[in-house]
């Protein structure tokens, strides 16, 4: 936190007090907050806590079963950053319905970062809220996202992580869906004017496979489209190396308030041609 710091260390009965000032960081990174309706991270958890089966946002806690909170739940991946891991018969159920009502007036965006290994069968679906032909689909190496006249999916690989972000605009604006894989636009497509997005029987989201091991970073969704931007900074504030997120944050401000490139914010080294 911004302000005086008192540092102590100390070894048996000598000690050294060290009196330091926090000043505010001029690169502002984090996640969007306006119309978060779901946000679970994984972020600062650990099996030692009194009670590591929780996992709330608001009023939505996450139900965990057959867990043993040892070689499963809040562990650290191979940079050190904590993970909730699900693997074996280890489950979760999130009791929040993404598809629960047709999003086409507000909009919906939907994001996650995971990572997949020790896959057996690359079909196992890993995350799920999926019922009668709409909702969100997690295989082992691929995502999928349904509504009842569109489709969207997308091959990644296991054991890299990946973010990826489903955001639908509303049928006001030009009925987009965008997939960005990374905080990169990697795919787009419109869904018809007619088309539909509720699931007929809602159901729960549910994470887990007897066939493939997930790390999970976070979770979130949003009651609107997030922009080009938003998704952007979102991807950045959620970089956990610090020197890696910074060198994003410098490459990637190049643009204004309302979202137009600024000419002398480019890249020394980046040509570009004026029209």
């Amino acid at each position: 936190n911004v302000g005086n710091l008192k540092i102590e260390i100390k070894s048996g009965e000598i000690s050294k007090t060290y009196n330091l000032t926090v000043t505010e960081s001029e690169i502002q990174v984090e996640i969007e907050s306006e119309a978060l309706a779901l946000n679970l991270t994984s972020a600062g958890r650990s099996n030692n806590e009194e009670n590591p089966g929780t996992w709330k946002y608001n009023d939505i806690s996450a139900v965990f079963s057959n867990f043993n909170f040892k070689s499963d739940g809040w562990q650290a991946d191979e940079i050190g950053t904590t993970v909730l891991r699900v693997t074996g018969d280890a489950r979760v159920n999130i009791p929040y319905q993404i598809f629960k009502n047709d999003f086409r007036t507000t909009g919906k965006t939907i994001e996650l970062k995971l990572k997949t290994k020790d896959v057996r069968n690359y079909d196992a679906e890993i995350i799920s809220c999926y019922s009668g032909g709409r909702g969100l689909k997690v295989t082992a190496q691929s995502v999928m996202l349904q509504s009842e006249q569109s489709k969207m999916s997308y091959n990644f690989k296991d054991e890299e992580i990946v973010y990826i972000t489903f955001a639908v605009e509303k049928r006001s604006e030009n009925r987009l869906i965008y997939l960005y894989i990374n905080g990169i636009c990697s795919q787009v497509i419109q869904y018809p004017v007619n088309d539909d997005f509720a699931q007929v029987e809602p159901v729960n989201i549910t994470i887990g496979s007897n066939d493939c091991t997930v790390d999970l970073y976070y979770i979130r969704a949003y009651n609107n489209d997030l922009t080009r931007m938003q998704v952007l900074d979102n991807w950045i504030a959620s970089i956990d190396d610090v020197t890696l997120m910074l060198d994003k944050y410098i490459k990637n401000n190049v643009y204004d308030a309302y979202g137009k490139i600024v000419i002398d914010n480019l890249p020394n080294d980046l040509p570009y041609l004026i029209l």
